[in-house]
């Protein structure tokens, strides 16, 4: 996130407001991370990342909740609470 810090948050793209927000609350050392729609308007190359960053956490036995209309992403889940109608 060094490259960014000279930048003003406006000049950011949203994959890299995303990835500066999940820095932030990553910074912060909660247990417990939800991430809501992680995967929404990202490159594939956003996407790869973010994958990454929930196994990491994962592998460190944090707690991660997610919400995500992309099915694929299921495999990063133990356990899934499909919802109807929001």
């Amino acid at each position: 996130m060094e490259i960014h810090a000279d930048r003003e948050t406006r000049e950011l793209s949203f994959g890299e407001k995303k990835r500066v927000a999940i820095a932030t609350v990553l910074a912060m050392g909660p247990e417990v991370i939800v991430f809501d729609e992680p995967f929404a308007n990202l490159d594939f190359g956003g996407k790869v990342l973010v994958e990454n960053i929930i196994r990491e956490l994962r592998t460190e036995g944090k707690t991660v909740i997610l919400a995500s209309h992309e099915a694929e992403y299921l495999m990063l889940c133990d356990r899934i609470a499909p919802m109807d109608g929001g």
